[in-house]
């Protein structure tokens, strides 16, 4: 089975239910590396536990998936060459099953109104491409009745019979339809909500990101969308439908900019000349094909290790407040775990190999390399090589706990080093 959804949130609460019912699935998105995507390929044509292949549209071309007999859209794309790529994912040469197709359509949603304009743009693309057909006739529809016709044309199910049945009271006239409910039934979704939907309306595939602060009353704090090429007037759309759900945001923290600049400041940022804040705000609309730059070897090697020393400050700070308040035996303990985590991150920012993930415990083989290349004196190897548990005088304990400092500094200068 292929799950596709545009949001990878929505990704994320199946991958929860999934792993609640101990199913494997593979992921292939935006921000799965390039080399781990193949693996998570393999991993769905290949072993048989694995069921479900979970994708944004970065899966939706390109990829050989016969393997799936069941195509799942919990959303539907704006673009019907889209959806139907996603479907091409499963059925196409040496298929052997039937593959069916299921679509998520939630009535009175924006999936709701998204089935219309697929179908209007199908009838469109028919008309220019087929000399037989005509676009005299085509038209919108929007109403109730005929939101079910459609489902009833591709489930296959007569929606629209039993649904009218479901609107006659116990005489057997008409009751009053969702329609007529709905209209005097005031729902208002959130600012930014509202917004989402409208830049979603009136601009269609022309954004590729929105992201946004959002105050407590769902209002937009601070907004960044990312567009494909500048044009004033339609960054002044933009930025006027932001302001109308944004309170007394000022103007100047909401922002429109075209992808290319996006991806520059992305590139300075990843070099350290800038600093980006926007990892925080809530995603409203993604676009796989817009990505942070794959980080380099060194630079992943650097954000483990800072990783690392977060849980080796926290041990010799403990470690110097006991050691400050004359209780030197029993900093030995968090001086002990503070070495460990010290030798891991300067492990992992000298050595030539990766890292996938954080090492669990220190090698003391890198002793003899911090050594060679004088990344520390004889005084912090001996920490390495030295059994603490074995110390039980005050006077030695506070020693251990000053060299600790020492080595804490140290760890600290070869992270700065390690940006430039």
């Amino acid at each position: 089975m292929i799950i596709f959804s545009e949001w990878v949130g929505m990704l994320d609460l199946v991958k929860e239910r999934l792993e609640d019912k101990d199913t494997k699935y593979a992921l292939h998105t935006g921000s799965v590396r390039q080399d781990l995507r193949r693996e998570e390929i393999n991993k769905f044509k290949n072993d048989q536990e694995c069921r479900v292949f979970l994708s944004t549209d970065s899966g939706g071309v390109g990829l050989n998936l016969q393997a799936a007999s069941v195509v799942v859209n919990l959303d539907l794309p704006w673009n019907p060459a889209k959806l139907e790529q996603r479907i091409s994912r499963a059925w196409r040469k040496h298929q052997k099953n039937s593959v069916n197709v299921i679509n998520i359509i939630a009535e009175n949603t924006i999936e709701h109104r998204m089935l219309a304009t697929l179908d209007f743009k199908k009838e469109i693309a028919s008309g220019v491409l087929d000399p037989d057909s005509s676009v005299d006739n085509l038209h919108l529809q929007t109403s109730r009745k005929e939101f079910m016709e459609r489902l009833e044309r591709i489930l296959g199910t007569d929606f629209a019979k039993s649904a009218d049945k479901r609107n006659l009271d116990a005489a057997g006239t008409p009751a009053q339809t969702q329609e007529e409910s709905l209209s005097k039934t005031s729902i208002t979704a959130p600012p930014y909500e509202c917004a989402r939907q409208d830049l979603l309306v009136r601009f269609n595939d022309g954004i590729f990101s929105f992201k946004a602060d959002i105050g407590s009353s769902g209002q937009i704090v601070k907004a960044l969308v990312i567009i494909q090429y500048r044009q004033e007037a339609q960054a002044g759309n933009i930025i006027s439908i932001l302001r109308e759900y944004s309170g007394e945001t000022p103007i100047s923290k909401l922002n429109v900019v075209t992808r290319s600049n996006y991806e520059a400041m992305l590139k300075l940022a990843e070099s350290g000349l800038i600093t980006l804040n926007d990892s925080a705000m809530k995603d409203l609309i993604v676009n796989d094909s817009i990505g942070r730059p794959e980080k380099s070897d060194a630079l992943r090697r650097k954000e483990m290790a800072e990783s690392i020393m977060k849980k080796a400050d926290r041990k010799i700070k403990m470690a110097e407040y006991l050691n400050n308040g004359g209780f030197s035996c029993e900093a030995i303990p968090a001086s002990k775990e503070f070495i460990d985590f010290a030798g891991c991150a300067l492990m992992v920012i000298n050595s030539k190999g990766s890292f996938e993930n954080e090492p669990a415990s220190f090698d003391p083989v890198f002793v003899q390399i911090f050594r060679e290349r004088n990344l520390l004196d004889e005084d912090l190897c001996w920490l390495f090589k030295t059994d603490l548990s074995l110390i039980n005088d005050d006077k030695e304990a506070d020693a251990i706990v000053r060299k600790c400092g020492k080595l804490n500094d140290l760890v600290h200068e070869s992270l700065i080093k390690s940006s430039f």
